[in-house]
């Protein structure tokens, strides 16, 4: 799957954010961590691994995954599935920012995100008195 799919769906996705964009890919291979844009048509995943002793890891999906509303992300899941048993993850750490629909799986709700429930975007060449309007 080529970076361009990945940011035409990424695009088009209601539920877009910085975190599942390949700039933060970027970012995480910068801080020496592999990552992974997974896709299917109904869904995409940016992927990040986290290792740990004894060479264990757990992977990490940032306010992913993001799927088109109200289709099953099955595929996807095997997908993340399979990358996690090649790196030996222990768990693997979701936060879409809707419902996540998947058969065949058990999931548990963590009891506090890892990341801001929201983001605000701001305009820094405004000036400070038009920041706090």
């Amino acid at each position: 799957m080529s970076e361009n799919d990945f940011i035409k769906f990424w695009k088009k996705n209601a539920h877009r954010n910085l975190w599942q964009h390949p700039l933060w890919a970027e970012f995480q291979r910068a801080l020496g961590r592999k990552t992974w844009m997974l896709k299917t048509e109904h869904s995409s995943a940016l992927v990040v691994r986290h290792p740990l002793p004894f060479g264990l890891s757990w992977l990490e999906l940032p306010r992913g995954p993001l799927f088109e509303r109200g289709k099953i992300a099955d595929k996807l899941m095997e997908d993340i599935v399979t990358v996690a048993k090649s790196e030996k993850a222990i768990f693997i750490r979701m936060s879409p920012l809707e419902e996540l629909k998947i058969k065949n799986y058990k999931l548990k709700i963590a009891h506090h995100d890892h990341h801001p429930e929201t983001t605000l975007i701001l305009d820094l060449s405004l000036s400070e008195e038009e920041l706090l309007a």
